[in-house]
This record gives C-alpha cells, structure tokens and sequence, in this order.
C-alpha cells in the first residue's frame, strides 16, 4: 500500500472539494480534484491498474515540475466546484487545466487524489493499494443540492460509476423519474461506504473546523479557517426542500446506519429556518 498517495471520495455535494482545499493548506501535502480524464480507461486495461499509473504520475510530475493537471480555477483550487449563485442552475466552476503546487514539496509529501463516482466505483480493490477516504453528509442537503447543480448527478445519471458497476447501471435503467433515478445513486452512495474505517462526516468537518479531516488522514497542519454549513444556496425552496424530505423519510433504508430520519428532519428545520 502506497504511503505517499491517498484516495478520497464520497457522495457528490458531500464536501470532498472542501476537503481537498483544507488539504492543501497542509505545509508537506496536496490535494488534487478529479484529475483523471475518462478518455484513459481502456476496456482492454483494468481500470485500478489504470488509476495506480495516473496517480503516480501526478506525484512524479510535482516532484519534476512543481505542477500537475487536475480540475482548477485560475490556476487554484476552491473549496466549492459549483458556483454559489442562488440561481437556478449552478454551473461547475472548474475545468482539467494546470494546477500549480504552490509550495516546496518534500520527497516524502503525501498526495491525496479525489475522484467521487470513480473511486467509489471501484473502492474494494483500490482499498488494497491506496489508503481510502470517504466523506458521507446528511442526505437532505446532498439531495437539494443536486437539483440545482449543471452535473450529471441533476439528470440521474453517474457515467462513471455507471461504467464499472453494472447493477448500478441497470437499477437506473429501470428508474423512470429523475427522482427515481437520484435516490437510487443516494443508495448506492452509502451502499459503498458501508463498514468503512476512514468515513468523514461533513457535519464533524464542519463543527471541527477541518480537524476532523487532519487527524482522520494523519496530515499535519497547524492552520484552521472558520467552517460554515452550506445549507441556504442549495437552489431548492421550501416547498420543494418538504418534498425532498418526505422522500427520504419514506426510503431510511437509504441511509440507515449514517444518518437517522430524526437527522434528516433535523437537517429540514435548518434549512428551513
């Protein structure tokens, strides 16, 4: 298992950008967000072994050139992919281009690589390479969010988790609604990190001003920013944040064992407010 490179992953709109950027706070550390082009997976190749040589190549290349490609803005990485207009569609803010290190690394600094649907897709076997992060949040935000954001997520779609999961695939094949199509990637989300050791919820992140996420991956960083829960640019109104709710208290089964109905009401009574 690789000491100097580590995976991260989690639900979409769970806070895994917000991860990588407390990350790169870090002095010896560097986080990069879904640096890896679908157009590299080959049928022919099996699709961890694919990820282990892209993976070590971007370590490499901030070792040599002091810069590496992954999803940015202007050269930087932000702690929200999406724009945090309140309008209807919230567009991703980020494209591949060069991400620029920004600090001296040392030989020995960690590299972390997030990638949601991907790593989640294939979480079992990259576990025996790659020590694994999954960031889970409570589903009602994560559900609100994804019918304002310009991601595939908004349509019911995950392409990638769709290409190397062929039950997951075939469920939203049969899902007719949009919103079918959403819980059954909520589902199948939580399904993915159930029993694991390293789960980070974004709650704790939040309430520890990222401590939670530093002491989880073991990376040293004596900064901290003051950490907000972003709850009210979800796009969703108050009639359409009841309804979602009442989606998820009808289906707990969705996410028993990481969240309980009375979080999600919860978590309604917040958003509401």
């Amino acid at each position: 298992m690789s000491q100097n490179i580590k995976l991260l992953t989690g639900i979409p709109r769970s806070g895994t950008t917000l991860c990588c950027y407390l990350l790169n706070s870090a002095h010896d550390a560097l986080a990069l967000h879904e640096p890896i082009s679908p157009e590299v997976f080959s049928a022919r190749i099996n699709p961890v072994e694919v990820v282990c040589l892209q993976v070590k190549g971007f370590r490499d290349s901030l070792l040599v050139e002091g810069n590496v490609i992954s999803k940015q803005m202007d050269g930087g990485l932000p702690s929200n992919p999406v724009d945090n207009s309140n309008g209807e569609v919230r567009k991703e803010q980020v494209a591949l281009g060069q991400l620029d290190a920004g600090k001296v690394l040392s030989e020995e600094f960690t590299l972390f690589v997030k990638h949601n649907a991907l790593f989640s897709s294939l979480l079992p076997e990259l576990q025996k390479r790659f020590e694994t992060f999954c960031i889970v949040r409570n589903p009602l935000p994560v559900l609100a969010s994804w019918q304002s954001v310009d991601l595939p997520v908004a349509r019911g779609t995950v392409p990638m988790a769709e290409r190397f999961d062929g039950k997951l695939q075939s469920k939203l094949s049969e899902a007719e609604a949009v919103m079918q199509k959403q819980l059954v990637i909520l589902s199948w989300f939580f399904d993915r990190y159930r029993g694991q050791e390293n789960l980070i919820r974004y709650e704790s992140l939040v309430e520890t001003n990222g401590r939670t996420l530093f002491d989880t991956t073991g990376v040293i960083c004596n900064s901290s920013e003051p950490l907000e829960p972003q709850l009210k640019n979800t796009g969703a109104s108050n009639d359409q944040l009841r309804r979602l709710s009442d989606c998820l208290l009808e289906r707990p089964e969705i996410y028993e064992g990481f969240y309980s109905p009375e979080d999600v009401s919860s978590q309604l009574e917040a958003m509401l407010s």
